[in-house]
């Protein structure tokens, strides 16, 4: 009996000594062939509906773990011949990529040779063929950064009860101080999630949130949330009062109870499934072209929903539209289109210029880059008059890459966001003391006045997309949230097993 054991020993040692173990994931950089510039947003897969994208620097990372030696990388992008090579053969480092020449028979151009409007009038006729809403069971990475510079920042006492003299000179001090430190000094944070996610047809959508992370540093934070607690802070260690306060601005409540001693700030502990199926119904939902409203993608700065049309593909009128050259990507011939807005007569309307790709054979839009042009803004509004508070965004731009799935619909693979906007704020608040006879309270009145330049940049990462089943849909079990974790500084092993949007040299070297 021995003896049978060790022969089982010997041959399962064997085994695993001639089977080659593949270690959890691999990263690299890719290149141009003859620029050796790096190639930002490239498709790196395994299989047809996994993989990920390469960062604005090039880097990507993959999880391997559920292939063997035997399985291959692609790589792709658009203006590139393809590469593939298997997992035994590939070595860590810089993979490089050939710019494709154009090498498309002349009786193929010729019977392919449409004009931009007659391509962009296909590319209308086919929308709801090409991007058909579907059951769907899908993982998505999603990755913000947020940077925050003060400017103008003024504090002024309008009425104070019960304050002595000296007391008012501190807060003026202090008030002073935090305006110095403050202004012009550019701060930011990241916040990231991973989740799985199914959508159905009839607009529904759950949500299995995996991770979440935030990379802050919230001692150093000039966010004008941070900048407000860090005015009633001060404001309690001059008062030195034991009772909480009412605060409010203007007519809006802040709240009944407030405990000076205590952070006004409140960071967020958790994100919840909720939210983020919320924000992936506008942004992923949204992102499939519709005759009436164009391609939606709800993605803002600092979390919000700005909403972006992407009006460039449906109000032709409002566009000017010319065929810069007609290529292959992956064996499949494609236009690329540059757009600009039409400044003639009948125009007016359009805001973005930018390029697109679009399939000769399906006249799909497979590739898009946007931003706003010269003398253009996005979200505005000016309530600068009655609610103190004016806002603009200055720049906006992205790239959304589709991808073709099983069923020959088309869904986004990449979705990127990034502007600059301008924030004002003029508002009053009033803090009075909770005592038994109101008139011995204190009460102060202060008006805080912040200036802001925020920046934003939102990536959105399909990794893998698989058809789904009603009953599967049905059987999808959804979960409440996750804590997040926080650090600040960037750790490499929290992403380690997971396939993510490879981070930035920003992110490896963040301070704050």
């Amino acid at each position: 009996m021995n003896k049978n054991f060790f022969l089982i020993f010997l041959v399962g040692l064997f085994l695993c000594l001639s089977t080659p173990v593949l270690s959890q994931s691999v990263s690299g950089t890719l290149k141009d062939q003859n620029t050796h510039k790096t190639i930002p947003f490239a498709t790196v897969q395994i299989g047809k509906d996994y993989g990920v994208i390469t960062n604005q620097e090039g880097v990507f990372s993959i999880n391997i773990s559920q292939f063997t030696e035997y399985d291959s990388l692609f790589f792709s992008n658009m203006g590139y011949e393809p590469k593939s090579m298997r997992l035994k053969d590939y070595s860590e480092g810089i993979v490089y990529l050939q710019e494709n020449v154009n090498q498309l028979d002349e009786v193929v151009l010729l019977d392919k040779k449409l004009s931009a409007r007659e391509v962009m009038e296909r590319v209308n006729q086919n929308l709801y063929q090409n991007y058909e809403n579907s059951l769907t069971h899908f993982t998505v990475f999603h990755r913000s950064e947020n940077k925050n510079t003060p400017g103008k920042i003024k504090f002024e006492i309008k009425k104070a009860d019960f304050i002595s003299e000296p007391t008012l000179q501190d807060f003026n001090k202090s008030m002073d101080s935090i305006a110095k430190a403050s202004k012009g000094v550019t701060t930011s944070f990241y916040n990231s999630y991973l989740a799985e996610a199914a959508i159905n047809e009839k607009d529904s959508l759950k949500v299995k949130l995996q991770k979440a992370t935030e990379l802050v540093n919230e001692e150093l934070s000039n966010s004008m949330e941070k900048l407000l607690g860090n005015v009633v802070r001060q404001i309690g260690e001059k008062l030195k009062s034991s009772n909480t306060f009412k605060f409010r601005s203007g007519i809006i409540p802040l709240g009944d109870s407030l405990d000076l001693s205590k952070s006004f700030e409140k960071p967020k502990d958790s994100l919840t499934s909720k939210y983020v199926g919320s924000k992936l119904k506008g942004i992923l939902k949204d992102s499939i072209f519709d005759a009436s409203k164009g391609l939606t993608i709800a993605i803002g700065g600092g979390g919000s929903d700005s909403g972006m049309v992407f009006s460039y593909v449906t109000q032709t009128d409002d566009y000017n539209y010319h065929i810069e050259d007609i290529t292959t990507f992956n064996g499949e011939m494609v236009y690329l289109i540059s757009f600009t807005p039409d400044s003639g007569f009948f125009g007016g309307g359009g805001k973005f210029f930018g390029k697109m790709y679009v399939s000769a054979n399906s006249f799909a839009v497979l590739k898009t880059e946007y931003q706003l042009a010269e003398g253009k803004h996005g979200s505005k509004f000016n309530w600068k008059l009655v609610l103190g508070v004016k806002f603009v965004e200055n720049e906006k731009a992205g790239t959304v890459i589709f991808q073709q799935d099983t069923n020959g619909k088309y869904y986004p693979k990449y979705i990127q966001s990034s502007g600059k906007m301008y924030a004002y704020a003029n508002r009053s608040f009033v803090l009075k003391e909770n005592v038994k006879n109101n008139k011995d309270g204190i009460k102060l009145k202060f008006k805080f006045i912040m200036e802001f330049d925020n920046s934003y940049n939102n990536e959105y990462l399909i990794v893998d997309s698989r058809p789904l089943s009603q009953s599967g849909f049905s059987t999808f079990q959804h979960n409440k949230g996750v804590i997040i974790e926080k650090t600040t500084t960037y750790n490499p092993e929290i992403w380690k097993e997971y396939n993510i949007i490879a981070p930035t040299e920003a992110i490896r070297d963040y301070k704050f």
